[in-house]
């Protein structure tokens, strides 16, 4: 991607200037099956379908499918959720408590009474 194509994106607190990666690995090899380059400014859900898919031809070739997907808050969308058997991705702290079928993640406690 031409160093023209960076632009600025949030960095926790601050911004910075770059690109990120969105990468779709098999968990249980350890391996990459599709990878995408973007512009810090451009928001995760825009690409995590082109990944998704890229994935899944990746696995189609290999007489495997995606099973699950596991993902960051910023990875929220419906479109995403609704592409694979299981999606494990937390909603945002912005949005609504109390909604069906989405994982709310705020501590570590959480996810020790989830196992429980």
């Amino acid at each position: 991607m031409p160093n023209c194509a960076r632009r600025v994106g949030r960095t926790g607190r601050t911004f910075g200037l770059g690109y990120k990666l969105h990468l779709a690995i098999d968990p249980e090899r350890r391996l990459p099956l599709s990878s995408l380059f973007a512009p810090a400014n451009q928001n995760e859900k825009k690409h995590s379908l082109i990944v998704l898919e890229k994935a899944k031809q990746v696995l189609g070739r290999a007489g495997a499918s995606s099973r699950s997907v596991i993902a960051d808050s910023q990875y929220n969308d419906e479109k995403l959720r609704n592409a694979v058997p299981e999606a494990v991705i937390p909603y945002p702290s912005n949005q609504k408590r109390n909604v069906k079928g989405l994982l709310r993640v705020t501590g570590s406690s959480d996810l020790m009474d989830q196992r429980s």
